[in-house]
């Protein structure tokens, strides 16, 4: 796996071993970054489901200001933050150990706000519903704030009200769900 574009063009990243982790596709992340386009440059990101960092790290290198990344595992933590040291990333990253969920509540009452939220976790799992209602419930997203769901397409993403989907693309089994905050009445 490589970084697709940006300052870091081309650099491969560490991939945890088993089956814990699913890396997104080059092809799957190019066409992602293609949809978010200039909304990357300067942008507070977080990688919910950080794992080999590969979207908070393509991130970085088109311009993200600051990324933040939930991981849950110490193995897969560690190749995440070597990762982050092979790219020269350590000052403008922090890495949160721990449940994604809880991570989201803690985030919250640090007054944390982000412009990107990717949440990518395993398939199969729940925790890409509980996160999208998670980030609904608390405050963390600026009203332009654009959260990216991956999933497969036999799951559907439920929005809360607070929330609706902008765009939604499939890659063969992948499916990617953009959400944004609805407008206010």
């Amino acid at each position: 796996m490589r970084i697709v574009a940006g300052e870091s063009k081309g650099a491969r990243l560490l991939v945890p071993s088993g089956k814990e982790v699913r890396p997104t596709s080059d092809r799957v992340r190019e066409a992602v970054f293609s949809s978010l386009g200039a909304s990357v440059r300067g942008a507070r990101v977080l990688d919910l489901f950080g794992g080999s960092g590969a979207l908070g790290l393509e991130s970085m290198s088109r311009g993200a200001s600051e990324v933040v990344f939930v991981e849950r595992s110490g193995m897969i933590r560690k190749v995440l933050e070597a990762n982050i040291a092979t790219l020269g990333y350590r000052e403008s990253t922090r890495v949160i150990p721990g449940d994604a969920i809880r991570a989201l509540r803690r985030l919250d009452g640090e007054k944390e706000r982000f412009d990107i939220v990717f949440v990518d976790p395993p398939y199969a799992s729940d925790l890409a519903q509980r996160a999208v209602e998670e980030l609904a419930a608390n405050d963390l997203m600026t009203p332009l704030s654009i959260i990216v769901v991956e999933h497969t397409k036999s799951m559907i993403i439920h929005q809360p009200k607070s929330l609706q989907v902008s765009t939604t693309k499939r890659y063969g089994s992948t499916v990617i769900t953009f959400l944004r905050q609805t407008e206010p009445d």
